[in-house]
């Protein structure tokens, strides 16, 4: 049962909102001031537990005090449990949809939680409740009821998630049967948890004597609370006994043996006195949670099922109504237990009828997740997958309805699981939104052998190549262009019109197409995804069209059409999913590396705050962790040093190892060669460099096209190392081949980067000219664009082959509008400065002035190549001694290199 059904408002909604009312009293209940008086004063705890068997009114005690703090002004949510609660999102979406019923403003999370937190984990679904709550005004309280219903620790997790991070104006109570296996030493030290146990439950002679007025005098009153030991259920059980026949008042002595004996027998008394038609109703319908006079006229095959219900009011506690208009009741949990074992022992060979009966009614009434549970229970699982399938199967989470799916599949046997293709498939498409890939891989395979799917199954063949496709994605394969080609063939299987089929199957080809580096058909495939999640109607599939086509837009260097694509995706996102959904920490992520190559670094940090934990435990595949790790570790050195950045790296290594991306290893080790070079540490680069792990070949790249992104990170690494260790001849021999391979591929960022270096590389060769022109050439593709940081973190050497190329082109009396975003860019070079550990800091002219130094020119040559005069020279070569403690050109030069100021 889930907010996301749909159906006659009058006949569904109450199974729902049922959750978040306590049961309606229909008669006045005990009055108990002096243990009201007890919780009133319980206001400094944090966690209230109401623990004690059932039958001692725990409901009714909290109903009570429910209303005493709602008419004191306070915000109380009410939320009943049952054992279909064991998802622990779906249950946190319940908790926020109870405050909400209770009055409290969630905002936008009231939303999302109707859809069940789809596209959002736990960890930052509970971040978002929590931080919603300490918003709203005043004191606010979550009442949990029949906790020990769900099954055994499902939920612990979101109760400790609540308690650890709990604000000062929330509190939880939970009443269970048994006392919770939570973690809470810590807050016990603080006082901050209370308890109240069954002795405080009991009732006494005093509490219940107004309810048998007339019936018992007090002697006999106080002779019944001590054989029932003030048990509240025997006692309202004894009540209707009595009303039925007066003279039995006499009897109550006759009562010994144990309470539950005593409830026993008292029930079956009390259904004994009912008449046949009534308690043969009763009995059929206690397979469902809860009743309506139609339900039960549809498991009964009767047609008087609502006079019935209306003539059952006496029961009044056992039968319980669950809203005002008097639609929906259920029974007294112990009073239904009763009856269902009373069914079990009359009419044993009718049950499986009378579920397929409530099934079908379910099923009629929009309310899907009933029907399976109830096609469940009577063990006919085939209906099991044709509800599934119906109601939309694995494709309910492109349409925000996971928590739906989670709920239909819940509780299947996986030997029944595998036996049935739409149902392997729609859990093992649940499995990777989890990113529980291996077991994900591990159904798939079990199904196709134990439950393939049938020829003449469109729905079922279709979905088992998309969702196996998915799957395969996410595993990292499809590393060939004949891979390609097969997840291309999907295409002549799937109907024109099938536009959510075609829509998947061009995301697949996204993922196909960016393994083997073809941007250009990647941004095809994305378009066409674009094209059918539109007419497929599906805010989910779109947006993850969107993405592949953002990234791919980055990769080919068009960062303005990047940043508008994923700027849209991320309103998408926080929209329909919110603003702590897996789809919005995807869009993050990528605009994340929009902003740092554009330089905004603080956008760049602000977008990535939170998000990669999120991505690393959630939905997300290589290509958005190859671009993650980068960016993070990029903004970790800019901003933090390098200690930090390679911090960044060693957790993308952990991920990579526990998701199996082995492809990410490489790419990996090669940005941390490139951040050793940068940081100055050369010798530890060198040594990577040299070791096994770390490979390099020469136009690989033509005979494996998957290695593209590994095969560029490694040329940039080796090419950065080479040109630090004075050896640029050898670095233009990589940057060539990685340069061939950027641009064969149409990979326009890779193409600025690798030129860049080409052009530092040929001026440490004294080939001046051709160095400038090559550094204008990858500007003329970069600041077009807003692109700075390929140039940035090059560092002083870069920023004076810059400052020449600048003078260049005014002296060509060209290019005003480069000349002119050139300046800026380097306005900005020089606004940044670098700084050494010790503190010190460099200007970007003495970086300059160091980096002319390193080439051996004089103090006069320094002056002509810098536009300054000799004595500003020497001013700064008095400045850069100081800063790096030396008195002589050579050590300068030495001590620079080793701090990385020139290369």
């Amino acid at each position: 049962m889930t907010m996301a059904q749909t159906g006659d408002p009058s006949k569904i909604d109450w199974l729902a909102a049922s959750k978040f009312l306590p049961p309606q009293a229909a008669v006045a209940l005990v009055s108990r001031p002096a243990l009201e008086a007890v919780l009133q004063a319980s206001t400094r705890p944090r966690l209230l537990l109401v623990i004690c068997p059932p039958g001692y009114g725990k409901t009714t005690l909290l109903t009570q005090w429910r209303e005493r703090l709602r008419r004191d002004g306070e915000t109380v949510g009410w939320l009943s449990l049952d054992e279909d609660d064991a998802d622990p999102v779906q249950t946190l979406a319940y908790m926020v949809l109870s405050l909400s019923a209770a009055g409290a403003d969630m905002q936008e999370l009231e939303r999302m939680a109707v859809q069940g937190f789809a596209e959002t984990s736990l960890s930052a679904a509970l971040s978002a409740v929590l931080a919603a709550i300490a918003r709203l005004p005043g004191r606010v309280t979550l009442m949990i009821d029949d906790y020990h219903r769900v099954p055994a620790k499902a939920l612990d997790g979101v109760l400790e998630g609540l308690l650890s991070r709990m604000p000062d104006n929330f509190r939880l109570i939970v009443s269970s049967r048994e006392r919770p296996s939570l973690s809470l030493a810590a807050l016990r030290a603080q006082g901050l948890v209370a308890e109240i146990g069954a002795d405080r439950l009991q009732l006494t002679a005093d509490d219940i004597a107004p309810l048998f007025a007339g019936q018992l005098d007090q002697l006999a009153v106080e002779r019944l609370v001590a054989r029932t030991e003030g048990w509240g259920v025997a006692l309202q059980l004894a009540r209707l006994w009595l009303a039925g026949a007066p003279e039995r008042a006499a009897a109550i002595d006759q009562f010994s043996g144990r309470t539950t004996d005593v409830a026993d027998y008292l029930a079956e008394q009390v259904l004994r006195d009912l008449p046949a038609a009534a308690r043969q109703a009763l009995l059929e319908t206690s397979i469902c949670e809860r009743i309506s006079g139609d339900l039960a006229n549809a498991i009964t095959g009767r047609t008087d099922c609502w006079r019935l219900l209306s003539d059952l009011q006496r029961l009044n506690t056992l039968l319980i109504p669950l809203d005002g208009e008097r639609r929906w009741f259920r029974c007294h949990l112990l009073f239904r237990e009763f009856l269902q074992e009373q069914l079990q022992r009359e009419m044993p060979d009718r049950i499986p009828s009378l579920h397929a009966a409530a099934s079908r009614w379910f099923e009629h009434n929009g309310a899907p997740v009933e029907a399976v549970r109830h096609a469940r229970l009577m063990g006919d699982y085939d209906r099991v997958e044709t509800l599934v399938r119906d109601a939309g199967g694995w494709a309910l989470v492109l349409y925000g309805g996971i928590g739906v799916l989670r709920n239909l599949l819940r509780g299947l046997p996986r030997e029944e699981l595998v036996r049935r293709p739409h149902l392997w498939i729609a859990q093992s498409y649940l499995y990777t939104k989890d990113g529980d890939i291996a077991a994900a891989r591990a159904l798939v395979d079990a199904g196709r052998k134990a439950g393939p799917p049938g020829p003449h199954d469109y729905a079922a063949v279709r979905d088992d190549l998309l969702i196996g496709g998915v799957i395969e994605g996410y595993e990292d394969q499809w590393l060939t262009p004949a891979e390609y080609e097969k997840v291309a063939a999907i295409e002549q299987l799937i109907e024109s019109s099938d536009h959510l089929g075609l829509g998947c199957l061009y995301e697949s080809l996204c993922v196909a197409a960016m393994r083997v580096g073809q941007s250009e058909l990647v941004e095809e495939a994305a378009i066409k995804a674009v094209r059918h999640m539109r007419a497929a109607d599906t805010i989910l599939g779109l947006n993850y069209a969107h993405f592949h086509l953002g990234l791919t837009q980055l990769i080919i260097g068009r960062l303005r059409e990047a940043e508008a694509t994923l700027r849209e995706a991320l309103t998408i996102a926080e929209e329909n999913f919110g603003a702590e959904s897996g789809q919005t920490m995807i869009a993050q992520s990528l605009l994340a590396a929009v902003f740092y190559l554009q330089n905004d670094l603080a956008a760049a940090k602000s977008h990535l705050d939170g998000v990669i934990e999120q991505l690393e435990n959630g939905d997300c595949w290589f290509d958005i962790f190859a671009t993650v790790y980068a960016t993070a570790s990029d903004i970790a050195f800019a901003m933090l040093g390098l200690e930090e950045a390679l911090a960044m790296l060693d957790r993308g290594a952990r991920m990579a190892r526990r998701r199996g991306l082995e492809r990410l290893m490489p790419l990996l080790l090669a940005h941390r060669i490139r951040l050793l070079v940068r940081g100055g540490e050369m010798l530890k680069a060198a040594q990577i460099s040299g070791s096994l792990d770390f490979t390099f070949t020469l136009g690989e790249w033509r005979q494996k096209p998957w290695v593209w992104r590994s095969h560029h990170e490694a040329g940039m690494a080796l090419a950065a190392l080479y040109i630090a260790q004075g050896a640029p001849g050898h670095a233009l021999e990589v940057l060539a081949d990685i340069h061939a391979a950027a641009a064969d591929r149409k990979h326009g960022l890779q193409l600025i980067q690798s030129i860049a270096l080409e052009a530092l590389a040929l001026r440490h060769l004294g080939r001046h000219e051709e160095a400038i022109a090559r550094i204008v050439d990858a500007l003329r593709l970069a600041l077009p664009e807003g692109m700075a940081r390929p140039f940035i973190d090059e560092g002083g050497a870069m920023e004076a082959l810059l400052s020449l190329a600048l003078r260049s082109l005014r002296e060509a009396a060209a290019d005003s509008l480069l000349k002119t975003q050139l300046a800026k860019l380097l306005q900005l070079m020089s606004s940044q400065g670098t700084v050494l550990a010790g503190g010190q800091d460099f200007s970007p002219r003495e970086r300059e002035v160091l980096t002319e130094l390193a080439h051996g020119y004089s103090n006069k040559e320094i002056a002509r190549l810098l536009n300054m005069t000799e004595n500003t020279v020497k001013f700064h070569l008095k400045n850069i001694y100081a800063k790096l403690g030396v008195d002589k050109r050579g050590l300068a030069v030495a001590r620079a290199r080793e701090k990385a100021l020139i290369s």
